[in-house]
């Protein structure tokens, strides 16, 4: 059954990336929204 956990390794590491490029893109418009704040602050 070595097969089933080399597959289900492969599925975990796509889950890491994906959650990677979520926190990355959160981050990013966290950023964003900070930035436009500040610009319409008066």
């Amino acid at each position: 059954m070595a097969g089933v956990e080399e597959h289900q390794h492969q599925i975990g590491k796509i889950y890491d990336v994906i959650g990677d490029v979520q926190r990355r893109g959160a981050l990013l418009v966290g950023i964003e929204a900070r930035r436009i704040d500040v610009d319409l602050a008066p």
